[in-house]
């Protein structure tokens, strides 16, 4: 589904909130979380905002993983509701009406990620293969507009599938921005690994992020680098990324992709749905030594960061209106 497309919540599916009963067999294990495994691919997703805690294929990481039970860093598989990105100011004003929101990163003065990642989900499919969560978020700091949040997560031969939707249920139209915050992995992780990694996207136009605070600079035309490696990429070797691309170049039926790929080709690639115009690229040059350019973010996103103040592809939900995205993760051999 387009982002600026919406459509009225069904009020029989699983996205209805009088579907969210938790069975016995639906329920989390003592930490919190659910896995699920297909056709060589595992993935565990925790209830604590909807997290990707690890996804693997024939058992190779795919994206950066933490340890069970432990605290979420750097935001890995995190879900990014109801903005991705920052809020500079940690203020904007819709429709007249200035709105303050909490300042969770006071050295750049920016309201980051939305509130979803820091809510409980409750489980209400919990398949061998699938598991479907259910959460929201309720009016109040800064933020006066009541969501429903579905995230469904399956995998299959294919990899793994990551489809989030937002439907208002309060009152007003409520400014919607959606997103996912996987750390891929296309080797071995450890401090410096993507600087022998190459890059693969297309897209049309790049937003960097500038400045002591990440303020986003002008939309510009994004011309990949003209030295080009054998795996058919961009070399990463040196390369600092925190830039948002769009204009995103698609296949016949709407999906556009990012490929990593380390020695020998093997890699992982992430691939969105026409609902996700917007895909964030953090080589994590600002992680903790460890882990200090051990891993790259690729983010799906459905606008920019400070899109509430910018109102560059933010989506304006009417009541009983939903907004979707998928986007799908797989391994490369």
């Amino acid at each position: 589904m387009s982002p600026t497309t919406s459509r009225p919540a069904c009020p029989s599916c699983c996205c209805s909130p009088a579907s969210r009963r938790v069975t016995s067999a639906a329920r989390p294990d003592v930490h919190g979380e659910v896995s699920i495994s297909s056709a060589g691919y595992a993935t565990t997703v925790t209830t604590h905002g909807a997290t990707e805690r690890c996804l693997t294929a024939a058992g190779r990481d795919l994206i950066a993983p933490f340890p069970r039970g432990a605290r979420r860093p750097e935001m890995r598989g995190a879900l990014l509701a109801p903005w991705p990105g920052r809020t500079s100011g940690a203020r904007y004003t819709y429709d007249g009406t200035e709105h303050v929101l909490p300042t969770n990163e006071p050295g750049r003065n920016a309201a980051l990620h939305g509130f979803a990642a820091w809510t409980e989900f409750d489980i209400v499919t919990h398949e061998p293969d699938r598991v479907v969560m259910a959460g929201e978020i309720l009016p109040g700091r800064g933020y006066p507009w009541r969501l429903d949040l579905v995230v469904d997560v399956a995998v299959d031969n294919a990899g793994l599938t990551h489809v989030i939707t937002a439907t208002n249920v309060g009152t007003g139209t409520a400014p919607v921005g959606l997103g996912f915050h996987p750390y891929l992995l296309a080797g071995e992780m450890r401090a410096g690994a993507a600087d022998a990694w190459t890059m693969s996207l297309q897209a049309g136009h790049v937003l960097a992020l500038t400045g002591r605070a990440l303020d986003p600079g002008p939309l510009a035309p994004f011309e990949p680098a003209a030295v080009r490696d054998d795996r058919g990429g961009q070399s990463l070797e040196g390369v600092r990324l925190n830039h948002a691309y769009t204009t995103l170049e698609r296949d016949d039926d709407g999906w556009s992709r990012v490929r990593l790929t380390g020695d020998g080709g093997a890699g992982v690639e992430l691939a969105v749905d026409r609902g996700y115009p917007w895909i964030h690229v953090y080589t994590a040059d600002e992680a903790p030594a460890p882990d200090r350019r051990a891993s790259v973010a690729v983010e799906p996103t459905t606008c920019p960061p400070d899109a509430f103040n910018s109102g560059r592809d933010l989506v304006r939900l009417g009541r009983g209106e939903s907004l979707s995205a998928a986007c799908r993760v797989r391994a490369l051999s």
